[in-house]
C-alpha cells in the first residue's frame, strides 16, 4: 500500500478538520484506524501478555490489534478474570 492510497482511507467528512472532534477522534483512534488498514500485528508473544498491553498501549490500540492476530493462547488467558493476572505473571517469571 502506496502511502497516497492510505490518505485515500482517511478522505471524506468524518476527518474534516471542520468537524474534527478530539473525543472521538483522537491521535490513538488514528492509530487504531492505521493499525485496521494495514491489518497490523504483533511479533512477539511477549507484547501480548496482557499486563503488559494494557500498560503500554491504550484500548483502542489493543483492540485493532486483536482483530488483526491469529487467536494467541497467551493474550486469550490473560483476559480472562483472575486466572488471567496469574497466567500473566506465571508468563514473565519464565
Amino acid at each position: 500500500m502506496t502511502v497516497k492510497e492510505l490518505i485515500k482511507n482517511f478522505e471524506g467528512e468524518k476527518w474534516v478538520a471542520e468537524k474534527y472532534n478530539v473525543l472521538t477522534h483522537n491521535c490513538q483512534i488514528f492509530a487504531a484506524e492505521i493499525i485496521k488498514i494495514l491489518k497490523a500485528t504483533r511479533k512477539n508473544e511477549k507484547d501480548k501478555i496482557r499486563m503488559i498491553e494494557k500498560t503500554t498501549l491504550p484500548g483502542c490500540i489493543i483492540n485493532a490489534l486483536w482483530h488483526n492476530e491469529d487467536l494467541s493462547l497467551t493474550n486469550t488467558l490473560g483476559r480472562i478474570p483472575i486466572f488471567g493476572l496469574c497466567y500473566d505473571l506465571f508468563i514473565l517469571n519464565k
